[in-house]
């Protein structure tokens, strides 16, 4: 499957739901900076180690 036939899929997924009225949460639209800070923000704010 092609990349943009993925985007296009997820494209068609989102306007499903929002006609529908349903919501993703908001991670949901996240990129790679956005996980990665969160990632690290949850790990730093722990007395847990990295997994």
């Amino acid at each position: 499957m092609k990349r943009s036939e993925i985007q296009q899929a997820i494209d068609w997924a989102k306007d499903f739901l929002g006609r529908s009225q349903l919501a993703l949460p908001m991670f949901a639209n996240w990129d790679i900076q956005e996980w990665k800070a969160h990632f690290y923000e949850r790990w730093s704010d722990s007395s847990e180690s990295f997994p």
